[in-house]
């Protein structure tokens, strides 16, 4: 296919190409959250401008080219936190989508070389999506979805702001630190694989009965009192913790003892507001109607929020409140 006709290819089918990124796009997403792993960013995408097809072209001195021949035209990339996260997202990714290429750019390098990998796939949908009305134009194309953690994204991030993509493109007197770099991230992930590690055996051990609170701790306790329905995503512990801690709560058995004895007036009140939202008794609190549809109103923290106002009263709830407040506020906003 000659430049010209290649480009008014493109331009015909540039708005399924960003269409096709969209829907990609939102069923990774889905593909991730369903596999528990949280992105350390959202997931980027994008099509390959024509300039940029045409400059890869022409550094290789080829003037005829077809649009299929181009892997990355489509392109998205997943960023996860930990290198653990990896092989689920990647499996699961591999049973939902046709997956014609896997790719880890690491084994590219042997221990002497310079770089930092990460995992790249070409992929499509399956026959059963495509038979689906609304994305039969998606039949037949295909896109390079990068999978790579936080660490490895800011690898690739500086050396593409840097433009030292290859290790000939370092000046030989910069070489060693870039090396350095590269063996510093790649030992992030690894420790943070051990921390990862240690937490889980610290959660087996630990003992909820006389324990120091902290976040994992008062997790532990919510889940073990609360209604799992109540869960939301995310869920703040750090703040929470704040609150409980100002409330002079120190230990899993102080907190214990004031779950115990509020709980159950909790739940039925979260369950009552819940009612008056859906009978159109609270109009102030429409904003969450799909979730009192569902038989709760508060999420997990937002009951042990009301506990402890039943606990310690309003009052000092609000001087919690004031506190927190004028903590946090911006710069500027108390003169």
């Amino acid at each position: 296919m000659l430049l010209e006709t290649a480009k008014e290819a493109y331009d015909g089918m540039r708005s399924v190409y960003e269409d096709f990124c969209l829907f990609l796009s939102r069923e990774l997403s889905q593909l991730v959250d369903n596999q528990g792993v949280k992105l350390a960013v959202p997931i980027h995408f994008r099509v390959k401008t024509w300039d940029s097809i045409v400059e890869k072209y022409q550094r290789r001195n080829i003037t005829e080219f077809s649009l299929d021949q181009i892997s990355d035209l489509v392109g998205l990339r997943i960023v996860v936190m930990f290198s653990s996260d990896i092989k689920p997202v990647l499996d699961s990714i591999s049973q939902s989508l046709v997956v014609t290429q896997v790719e880890d750019t690491s084994s590219r390098l042997d221990e002497s070389q310079f770089g930092y990998g990460s995992v790249h796939l070409l992929v499509s949908l399956p026959d059963h999506w495509t038979d689906v009305p609304t994305n039969v134009r998606f039949k037949g194309l295909s896109a390079e979805v990068q999978l790579r953690t936080m660490s490895q994204h800011t690898w690739a991030a500086a050396s593409h702001s840097l433009q030292y993509k290859h290790e000939q493109d370092v000046p030989r007197e910069l070489r060693r630190s870039m090396t350095r770099i590269a063996a510093l991230l790649e030992i992030v992930d690894t420790e943070y694989e051990r921390l990862l590690h240690e937490r889980e055996q610290y959660l087996q051990q630990i003992s909820l009965e006389q324990s120091q609170l902290n976040v994992d701790t008062l997790r532990l306790l919510t889940n073990e009192y609360l209604p799992q329905r109540n869960e939301d995503s995310p869920e703040d512990y750090s703040e929470l913790l704040e609150q409980v801690l100002f409330m002079g709560i120190r230990t899993t058995h102080e907190l214990k003892t004031v779950l115990e004895k509020n709980v159950n007036q909790a739940i039925e009140h979260d369950v009552d507001t819940a009612r008056k939202i859906v009978n159109g008794e609270a109009p102030e609190l429409n904003d969450y109607l799909e979730r009192a549809k569902r038989g709760y109103f508060h999420s997990k923290t937002g009951l042990v929020r009301y506990i402890l106002e039943l606990e310690f009263g309003t009052e000092k709830v609000m001087e919690y409140w004031d506190y927190f407040y004028a903590k946090y506020a911006p710069l500027g906003d108390n003169e």
